[in-house]
C-alpha cells in the first residue's frame, strides 16, 4: 500500500542547493515513514550524480527512487514524478532551492555548508536564532477562500501543516508559501494573495501538493510552458468551472535559499518566462484533463521502479 504523501525533488544543477534542501528535509520533525520520497536526476554532471548516490545510499531520507534522465524541459521533469505517483492520496512538488523554516540548515552557521550529509553535530541548540523563522498571519486566496490562523506554530512536520490546511479548508492543491531571506511570513503572506498573472490570481507552487482527485481532474502540467507551470496549473484549478480550491498553509513557510542563484541565465529565464506569458494567454482556463507524453510508459517505469530503486531513463 502507498503511503499517503510522494515528495518530488527535480534536481538540475545548482548541487549545493539541492544538498542545503535534502538537509533540511532530513532535520524536520516530519515522520521519515510518513511519505516516500523521488527524486529526478535532471541531467546532473557526475558529482553531482555521486552526491545524490550518497543519499540514496544512506537511507536517512526515505528515497523511494533515484530517476535519472536527460535534462528536460522544467514542466516534462515534473510531470515525471506525477505520472510515477498517481495512486498516492497527495503529490507534494519541493523546488531544489528551498529550506524548511525552523530547521538548522536554515540557521546563518550553515549557509556556507554547501556539501554532504548531515554531520552528528547539526544541532539546533548551538545554531543561534533562525533567520527564516516565520511569523503567523492570515490571508485569503483564491474564490474569496480564507484560511484561519493556528496556535501551534513552530513544529516542523511539514506535510501534517498541509494536510490540516486542506482538510479544514477543502483545497485541491495546498502549497507552503515560499518566503525571501529578506522577508517574514507576515509580510510575504499580503504579497501572495495579491500576486496576479493573465489578469487572474494564482498558486505560487515551489512546495506546492495536489490531492488526487485534483489531479484526476486537472491533470498534469502543460508541458509546452517553459516557466510558471505551477501558475498555470493553480488559475486551471480555481478559474476552469472545476471549483477547486487553492490555498497556502497559513502559519509555516519554506525560505527561499536559491532566490539569487536562478537555474538559468537571466536572459534565458526572461526569454522563458515572456514565451510562457504568450503561449499561457492563448489557453482556455476551462480545458479538461491535461495529458503528458509520460503516460503512455508510466506502467513500465513504474514496474521497473518497484524492482530498483535507482532507475535510468536516459
Amino acid at each position: 500500500m502507498h503511503k499517503r504523501f510522494a515528495l518530488g525533488i527535480v534536481s538540475c544543477g545548482r548541487s549545493d542547493l539541492t544538498q542545503k534542501t535534502l538537509q533540511s528535509l532530513y532535520h524536520t520533525d516530519q515522520f521519515k515513514d510518513s511519505y516516500d520520497l523521488y527524486i529526478i536526476d535532471n541531467g546532473s554532471d557526475p558529482s553531482d550524480a555521486a552526491e545524490l548516490d550518497e543519499w540514496v545510499q544512506s537511507s536517512i531520507v526515505p528515497v523511494k527512487n533515484l530517476i535519472r534522465t536527460s535534462r528536460l524541459p522544467i514542466a516534462p521533469a515534473w510531470n515525471l514524478f506525477l505520472a510515477l505517483t498517481q495512486d498516492y492520496a497527495y503529490r507534494t512538488k519541493l523546488d531544489n532551492d528551498l529550506i524548511f523554516a525552523n530547521t538548522p540548515v536554515a540557521a546563518k552557521p550553515f549557509e556556507k555548508t554547501t556539501k554532504g550529509l548531515p554531520r552528528p553535530d547539526y544541532s539546533p541548540d548551538n545554531l543561534g536564532p533562525n533567520p527564516g523563522a516565520p511569523k503567523v498571519a492570515g490571508f485569503t486566496m483564491g474564490a474569496g477562500h480564507s484560511i484561519k490562523q493556528k496556535t501551534d506554530t513552530h513544529h516542523t512536520r511539514f506535510l501534517e501543516h498541509v494536510e490540516d490546511a486542506i482538510l479544514k479548508s477543502n483545497l485541491g492543491i495546498c502549497a507552503i508559501p515560499t518566503v525571501s531571506i529578506s522577508r517574514t511570513l507576515e509580510q510575504t503572506m499580503p504579497i501572495l494573495a495579491n500576486k496576479k498573472w493573465r489578469g487572474k490570481a494564482v498558486l505560487c507552487g515551489g512546495c506546492m501538493t495536489i490531492t488526487k482527485k485534483t489531479f484526476d481532474t486537472l491533470g498534469y502540467f502543460d508541458e509546452t510552458l517553459l516557466a510558471h507551470i505551477d501558475w498555470e496549473y493553480s488559475q486551471r484549478a480555481m478559474f476552469g468551472g472545476s471549483g477547486i480550491n487553492c490555498g497556502y498553509t497559513p502559519d509555516y513557510a519554506v525560505i527561499h535559499f536559491g532566490e539569487n542563484s536562478p537555474t538559468l541565465p537571466p536572459d534565458i529565464f526572461q526569454k522563458n518566462e515572456m514565451e510562457a506569458t504568450m503561449l499561457a494567454s492563448k489557453l482556455d482556463f476551462k480545458r479538461d484533463f491535461v495529458p503528458s507524453k509520460w503516460q503512455k510508459v508510466a506502467s513500465k517505469i513504474i514496474k521497473s521502479a518497484n524492482k530498483n530503486t535507482v532507475i535510468n531513463l536516459q
